[in-house]
């Protein structure tokens, strides 16, 4: 099948806002013509959102609770701050995510995602930072890490409840500094990127349980999105 189009979707939202409306009589015409330029501004803010972002992904705000997302998103043009994404599985974090991104002043350079879930701490210090040519055993060449790759762009770190102690002091002092220094070398990296965070969890009950370093919750959560579930 072919990739969804912008106009699909804009067909589907007129199709069922058409068969939605009840039949109108000559009286509530009437009536409805008489209705305030106020009531018609209300209407029209109440149409669907769609903002196409890339690779056929959209960004649709239906609710009011979205479309406040994307007011709050708007906020944040021109602005280089950490936002932590909050919300269940499934709610469209990255989406969001993608959004910000494009309506950032550096929406021309590269979005580079990580999960940091899916890789145990010592994978994730090289995913993260890079890795010099004979740091550890297979490391036949240089690799520059994510940090590195989404340098002038967009850094998200997706599912950053799950990262161990270690790696939060770690990237505490790369958000901190700046800079960082890969495995096995001697000179520390400078870049400027502004980093996005993601996870489904609670992170006031993760600082309660201190499974979250306070320090590094402070300098993610410089702007905080909830999404609704």
């Amino acid at each position: 099948p072919r990739p969804l189009l912008r106009s699909d979707l804009e067909r589907v939202f007129e199709n069922a806002r058409q068969a939605s409306l009840p039949a109108v009589t000559t009286t509530a015409q009437s009536q409805m013509n008489s209705v305030s330029h106020t009531s018609r501004s209300t209407e029209i803010e109440a149409r669907p959102l769609i903002e196409e972002l890339n690779d056929n992904d959209f960004f649709l705000a239906v609710s009011p609770a979205m479309q406040d997302i994307y007011r709050q998103v708007n906020l944040l043009r021109g602005v280089d701050v950490s936002v932590l994404i909050l919300g269940e599985s499934g709610t469209g974090k990255e989406i969001i995510a993608h959004l910000i991104h494009k309506h950032s002043r550096r929406a021309q350079e590269k979005f580079v995602k990580v999960n940091c879930a899916a890789l145990p701490t010592e994978l994730l210090e090289s995913e993260l930072f890079g890795h010099e040519r004979g740091a550890f055993t297979g490391a036949i060449a240089d690799k520059p890490g994510r940090f590195e790759q989404a340098n002038s762009g967009t850094l998200l770190l997706d599912e950053i409840g799950e990262v161990s102690a270690p790696m939060q002091a770690k990237l505490l002092n790369a958000l901190q500094d700046g800079q960082f220094t890969k495995l096995g070398a001697r000179q520390p990296t400078r870049v400027d990127v502004p980093v996005l965070a993601a996870t489904p969890l609670s992170m006031e009950q993760a600082l309660i349980n201190k499974t979250f370093q306070e320090d590094l919750s402070y300098r993610l959560d410089t702007f905080t999105i909830n999404v609704p579930p």
